[in-house]
This record gives structure tokens, C-alpha cells and sequence, in this order.
């Protein structure tokens, strides 16, 4: 499961940040994805509600996939990406500092007769991956003196990993 952004601060507390993906496990025989997405995806950063100069809230992390199927018979695209991080708020002194980006996640891919691969060149007929980290939130103009805020840092790269899949022990 992705883990969840981290809290930026806000007029009355704090905002939350925001939440990680889900862990999916698919076990089909085909996968007709018809151009659809299988998704786990982080969701972004909050941006402080009301006034003030306040940081905005991290981004959620990508979840965790494992999907097995014999073929995936039309287009697919499987995403376990990071989400953005928030936008800061300024006062008429102070910026505050933007969102980090929520990591990409995992996805593993078993399928009939593929080869075992991973990483950035890993492939199956029909699929396209994005593992993603989410980019951080922008930098805002500091009023007082004209200046970018400091902004946080991208979520890293996740991991597609595929290998084939062996049904010739399972029940029926």
C-alpha cells in the first residue's frame, strides 16, 4: 500500500496529505483492458485553505500491483503513479514551501510465455506501465522580496516487474 503525503500547515492546524494507493491483486484468465487502466495511483497534495503564509501538504504514494492473466487482449495501461504535491499559500511577508511528490509504486505482471524483466524496458504485448513519481508542487513568489519559495522534491521512480506464468498445477 502507498503510504499516505505528509501534512502541511493551514490558518486552524494542518491539511492532510495526500492518501496512498491501493494494493491490487487481478488473477484473470484474458484482460480485455478496451483502452482502459487498471489504476493505483497516489493522490495529490492539499494547497492550505484560508490565509497566511502556509506550506502545502505532501503527496500519496503509489500502491502495489500484482496482475495475472494468460493474454491481455486489447490495449491496457497499468499505473501506480505518485501524486503531485500541494500549492503553498503567501502573505503579504512569507511564502510558504510547496508539496513533495508521492513516489511511483510496484506493479508485477505474470503472463504466459513472458520472459522474466524488469525495470524501465520490462514488456507485454497489449500493456503500457507508469510507475511514475509525482512532481512536486511549484513554488510560489515570497511578496516581501520577489523570490521563488523553496519547493520539495519529486517522488522517485517505482518498479514493473513480469515474469510468465505457470497454470498447469492449478485446481479446477
Amino acid at each position: 500500500m502507498g503510504a499516505p503525503g505528509g501534512r502541511g500547515s493551514a490558518e486552524a492546524g494542518t491539511v492532510d496529505g495526500g492518501d496512498g494507493g491501493a494494493i491490487v491483486f487481478l488473477d484473470f484468465t484474458t484482460i480485455d483492458g478496451q483502452s482502459n487502466a487498471i489504476r493505483s495511483n497516489g493522490d495529490p497534495g492539499q494547497s492550505p485553505p484560508g490565509g497566511g503564509a502556509h506550506s502545502a501538504s505532501g503527496a500519496g504514494g503509489a500502491g502495489q500491483m500484482r496482475v495475472v492473466a494468460n493474454s491481455f487482449d486489447s490495449a491496457t495501461a497499468i499505473s501506480a503513479a505518485g501524486g503531485t504535491g500541494g500549492t503553498p499559500t503567501a502573505d503579504t511577508w512569507h511564502g510558504g514551501v510547496s508539496g513533495g511528490g508521492g513516489g511511483g509504486g510496484g506493479i508485477w505482471v505474470q503472463t504466459l510465455g513472458a520472459p522474466s524483466q524488469a525495470g524501465a524496458t520490462a514488456t507485454v504485448p497489449n500493456v503500457t506501465f507508469d510507475v511514475s513519481g509525482g512532481d512536486a508542487g511549484p513554488a510560489i513568489v515570497n511578496p516581501q522580496d520577489g523570490q521563488l519559495t523553496a519547493t520539495s522534491g519529486a517522488g522517485g521512480t517505482g518498479l514493473v516487474s513480469v515474469s510468465g506464468v505457470d497454470r498447469s498445477e492449478e485446481h479446477t
